[in-house]
């Protein structure tokens, strides 16, 4: 991903989530105004953003709560603050590159939640239930309206990424209940920061380094090996399903 060309929407995102009374005075103008205004097009425009926005600020929340204590304060000295990274560095005792490197890796989850990319910064059931409520919100919206205004193909795509992500939560879930409690356990801390090492895992864990290696690479082998089977499928369905139409 190039954090440049995604930057602006992803800062947006976030300004939200600190400003949604702004976001619910917005939502309050526009039920007094629609009533005076004959133009139902752009009343849903602004409705649909109102619900974008909501619904983008929730997912940050999300977010946050997934990230350890130490970068959910970054993410608050950063974000809510309005701190440059050289004055939030000292305050963690980090050095200014690693303030880079998390605040590129928080821009990236967030990213990756938003999209729905199955990666690294999405593989948790947390992560997934969020993602799944993100496209609920977002689909209920254009049901409530009875589908006016609404591109069928864009519908149909957010459909599919939601069933397949919830698909993904399921096997994941699968997954995690057959392996061992200690292996659990490693994987749910690895899910809740990817960006953990092996020897940060297998110290928390009292296992090997290669251990650790071990149980996070068999996980994330075997996820990507079912989401790429299910992309495949899901593939094929829609295929069928065009052809039926046609």
């Amino acid at each position: 991903m190039n954090l440049f060309l995604v930057k602006e929407r992803l800062v947006r995102m976030i300004a939200d989530y600190y400003a949604l009374e702004k976001i619910h005075a917005l939502e309050r103008t526009l039920q007094y105004m629609q009533g005076k205004l004959n133009q139902p097009r752009l009343v849903f425009k602004l409705r649909q953003e109102i619900v974008q926005r909501k619904a983008d600020a929730a997912l940050v929340a999300v977010m946050i709560t997934l990230l350890p204590k130490e970068k959910q304060e970054f993410f608050r000295l950063r974000y809510q603050k309005k701190m440059p990274l050289v004055f939030v560095a000292p305050k963690l005792y980090i050095s200014p590159k690693v303030a880079g490197v998390w605040n590129a890796e928080i821009l990236e989850r967030l990213y990756a939640l938003r999209e729905g990319i199955v990666g690294d910064f999405i593989l948790s059931p947390q992560a997934l239930c969020a993602v799944e409520s993100y496209l609920n919100t977002i689909l209920d919206f254009f049901l409530a309206e009875g589908m006016k205004y609404a591109d069928p193909a864009y519908i149909r795509k957010l459909e599919t990424r939601k069933d397949s992500l919830f698909q993904l939560r399921l096997y994941m879930e699968q997954y995690l209940e057959k392996v061992n409690a200690q292996e659990r356990q490693l994987l749910l801390s690895w899910c809740n920061d990817p960006c953990l090492t092996y020897v940060e895992l297998a110290g928390r864990f009292y296992v090997s380094e290669s251990t650790a290696g071990r149980y996070v690479l068999r996980f994330k082998g075997a996820m990507f090996i079912f989401w790429e089977a299910l992309g495949k499928k899901m593939k094929g369905k829609s295929e069928m399903d065009f052809a039926e139409f046609y």
